[in-house]
């Protein structure tokens, strides 16, 4: 199993329509180009010490938009790129708990030979 982090649309940007300003705040205005935003992902990453792969979603935002990754969301997606399991939004709608549950469920059902294609699971 790998876990990684899907950038998307920077939600407080200088210019959106909910910017954050401070120390601990990005100060970046919204990418207009991929390589923009890979340069913002890679900040973040950096600065967070994720520890983990970061895909970058192109500033079409089909990833978001497919998975409904803006703001955060913890998504689990099957070997066949089926959406598993899908927490509430973030930060606020997360709950661990669930994903572990989850996770487990999911576990569970490949040790005992079953396909990863089960009925979603959560939010």
């Amino acid at each position: 199993m790998t876990s990684r982090l899907v950038y998307v649309r920077e939600a407080h940007a200088l210019d959106s329509t909910s910017p954050l300003v401070g120390a601990a705040s990005p100060l970046v205005e919204q990418p207009l180009h991929l390589g923009e935003r890979r340069l913002v992902a890679r900040a973040c990453s950096e600065a967070l010490d994720l520890g983990m792969e970061i895909l970058v979603d192109d500033v079409d935002d089909q990833a978001a938009r497919s998975f409904g990754g803006w703001p955060d969301r913890l998504v689990i997606i099957g070997t066949n790129g089926r959406v598993l399991f899908q927490s509430a939004p973030g930060p606020w709608g997360f709950d661990l708990d669930e994903l572990e549950s989850a996770l487990g469920a999911l576990l569970a059902a490949s040790q005992q030979g079953e396909s990863t294609a089960l009925p979603a699971l959560g939010g």
